[in-house]
């Protein structure tokens, strides 16, 4: 919803002219086999068959996660958060290798110093039911709630791939630092 940034996050430009949204789609895109999905807010109308729309209100990126993850015929989803503009294609690389050695894991997910990032990771099918139980709920549900009620992963990284834009004061000081 980009509620803190006051506007549509995947629209904002980076200064080599791409949305965030097309800087995680092109990450995902060198990496990951199979279709890029696009979670959409509750309610918002697109036409592109790419573009999932959460189908549960006000739920946060859990909802986005549920869409992808029932929508995919593969037994896992890589996911990208829009505001993660600095997350290279290496950590799906790492993601994928250490999900290999750790098949019985619903996600596997990056750490950086006391930084973890559920939102630039592998998540499992198995995760469904999960995910379904948190929405089901009267509040929006804690992502790192799920996360801890999952097996799970994870993968040490450079803490510069994490950095997360979610407020306008996060992306002036990433576009500050911005080095292509």
């Amino acid at each position: 919803m980009s509620r803190r940034m006051q506007q549509p996050k995947e629209k904002l430009c980076l200064p080599n002219n791409t949305t965030l949204l097309e800087n995680a789609a092109r990450v995902l895109e060198k990496t990951v086999a199979g279709t890029v999905w696009v979670s959409r807010p509750y309610g918002a109308e697109t036409a592109n068959p790419c573009h999932v729309p959460d189908r549960v209100p006000q739920k946060g990126p859990l909802a986005g996660l549920r869409e992808g993850l029932a929508r995919t015929e593969k037994e896992a989803l890589a996911v990208l958060a829009v505001d993660l503009p600095k997350v290279p294609p290496e950590l799906f690389r790492q993601l994928w290798r250490a999900w290999q050695e750790h098949p019985d894991a619903d996600l596997v997910y990056p750490v950086a110093q006391s930084v973890a990032q559920p939102l630039a990771a592998i998540w499992h099918r198995r995760a469904l039911p999960v995910i379904a139980q948190a929405l089901a709920l009267n509040r929006v549900p804690r992502l790192m709630e799920v996360v801890a009620r999952l097996s799970s992963h994870t993968v040490a990284v450079d803490p510069d791939w994490l950095v997360n834009v979610n407020t306008p004061k996060d992306l002036n000081d990433f576009l500050l630092g911005w080095k292509q």
